[in-house]
């Protein structure tokens, strides 16, 4: 089954790339990485490090309360994600090698949520 991993990278930039590789470097395979953003100062690095590996999602509309504007991001990023499970991060998160892999494992038991 697939695993979509979203991240929202708001003025996170500082840890954003450490974020990025704990995603990629699972030892689960199946899965992806959405990336969501309004405005990334280091996005030109971002992509030049990670090129094809991840997708880019740009949300245009900027929301002024903080909270509504995450749940908007984290809402275009559901819309836009192919994988069963959906796993969210902030882009000052870190997932553990076999994150993916351990709760994939387990993911048919009804305390799953």
């Amino acid at each position: 089954m697939k695993a979509t991993i979203l991240i929202t990278g708001e003025k996170k930039e500082k840890y954003l790339l450490k974020t990025i590789k704990s995603c990629l470097d699972q030892s689960y395979s199946n899965f992806e990485v959405i990336l969501l953003y309004s405005k990334l100062n280091n996005l030109k690095k971002i992509k030049k490090i990670f090129n094809n590996k991840i997708r880019y999602l740009k949300i245009k509309r900027k929301i002024s309360n903080p909270v509504k504007d995450q749940f908007f991001k984290i809402y275009k990023g559901i819309r836009s994600a192919k994988g069963e499970f959906i796993f969210l991060l902030d882009g000052d998160d870190i997932f553990k090698k076999k994150k993916l892999e351990k709760i994939m494992r387990h993911k048919n038991k009804k305390n799953l949520f």
